[in-house]
């Protein structure tokens, strides 16, 4: 089930991110184009992708029906969120605006996005005091590391 869930993120968040650009440029002929200056601010961008999240994480929650979080649990659920998820989130999409003029730098800047899932790791290791990934988890995460580097060395090859 774990990695059916990481599958579905993995392209969820980019598509809903393409999907946004496309709506905003209307640079696609099948996504309508939607000219509200609003969408053109990173963090309405961040409001949009969270609250099409909610429904799936609502049914997540009633299908797994964990017991209520404590009061710290939740405060250090939100550092982690806000530190790896709005920040990480916020910088993303600056680059993929300010930065990224091809196809193939977007893809660059989206990739560094799998990068959250050991910064996460650190810090929920050291705040939540979760144990620490078996080597099954280890293995995976350096598959996703070494993931990256292997595209952005190809990616060198090419002329931006």
């Amino acid at each position: 089930i774990g990695i059916l869930a990481i599958s579905i993120a993995a392209i969820s968040y980019p598509l809903g991110n393409t999907v946004a650009e496309y709506a905003i440029s209307g640079k696609h002929k099948y996504i309508k184009r939607i000219e509200d200056k609003e969408l053109s601010f990173i963090f309405s961008r961040i409001l949009i992708m969270t609250l099409g999240a909610f429904p799936i994480l609502f049914f997540v929650g009633i299908a797994i029906s964990p017991p209520p979080p404590t009061g710290q649990q939740l405060l250090k659920v939100f550092i982690v969120a806000v530190s790896t998820g709005v920040i990480a989130t916020s910088l993303l999409f600056y680059a993929r605006e300010k930065i990224a003029k091809t196809g193939i730098q977007k893809t660059m800047i989206d990739s560094t996005q799998s990068l959250e899932v050991p910064f996460a790791l650190i810090i929920e290791i050291f705040m939540l005091n979760i144990i620490f990934p078996n080597i099954l988890g280890l293995i995976g995460i350096i598959v996703i590391v070494f993931g990256i580097y292997l595209s952005t060395k190809e990616w060198e090859k090419e002329e931006f």
